[in-house]
Order: structure tokens, then sequence, then C-alpha cells
């Protein structure tokens, strides 16, 4: 297993299994070249009201293929 320690000593981890399946080609005409898809996870802690991370991201063009298919 990969070491994320700091310095500092103040680091979180967290492990998950994503199955995202989306058909994306709906979305694309002749002026969408391509587009950013993200999932992000939102929560609250008693420092900050609202906290947001990025847990996945993709950019799809076009010319690929647009069925998402992340396991």
């Amino acid at each position: 297993m990969a070491d994320y320690s700091v310095e500092e000593g103040k680091s979180d981890v967290a492990m998950l299994n994503l199955n995202i399946q989306a058909d994306m080609s709906p979305v694309f005409n002749w002026n969408v070249k391509q587009l950013f898809v993200y999932l992000v996870a939102e929560y609250s802690t008693m420092k900050n009201v609202v906290n947001q991370v990025v847990l996945w991201d993709k950019i799809i063009m076009r010319e690929d293929s647009q069925v998402i298919l992340e396991q």
C-alpha cells in the first residue's frame, strides 16, 4: 500500500469503488466538441459548513467513445 502521510501528520485517506455507467452521446451535437464530467462529494465539518472534493473526473472528446464505463 502506498504511503500517503505528510510531514505535518495530517492527512485523510479513503478507498472506494465506483461503478459508473452513462451514455453521453445525446449531449453531443454540432456545437459540443468535448465534455468534462466529474463526481463531487460534499460534506460539512465543525470547521467548514461546506467542503467539496472531486472523487473522479474524465474528459470525453466527440471522436472518442461517448459511453462511460468506469469500474
